[in-house]
């Protein structure tokens, strides 16, 4: 009797991860292709008023995180120069 009723409850919480995972899987997809919709109304909006694709900060969708790319230097461009400060180190 005992072990039919745990039986019967690790069923039903079986169950319920099941669904629950189903659940998040779902929202998971809807979030997705939200984030396609909001991607190609950026490009859309980019190529509006003609900057560049690649200027475009695009995060990784999936699985991956999103990495912050530093754009390459433009001609011409001088690096930041580090600045002094009493009683602070040195930051570059």
């Amino acid at each position: 009797m005992h072990d039919e009723r745990r039986l019967r409850d690790l069923e039903a919480e079986a169950f319920r991860t099941g669904r629950t995972l189903a659940e998040y899987g779902q929202a998971l997809a809807q979030i997705r292709e939200q984030q396609r919709t909001a991607f190609s109304t950026i490009d859309s909006l980019a190529d509006a008023v003609g900057a560049p694709r690649r200027a475009v900060h695009r995060p990784a969708l999936g699985r991956h995180r999103a990495r912050s790319v530093r754009p390459r230097p433009q001609p011409g461009h001088r690096p930041r120069q580090p600045v002094l400060m009493p009683g602070r180190p040195l930051r570059q």
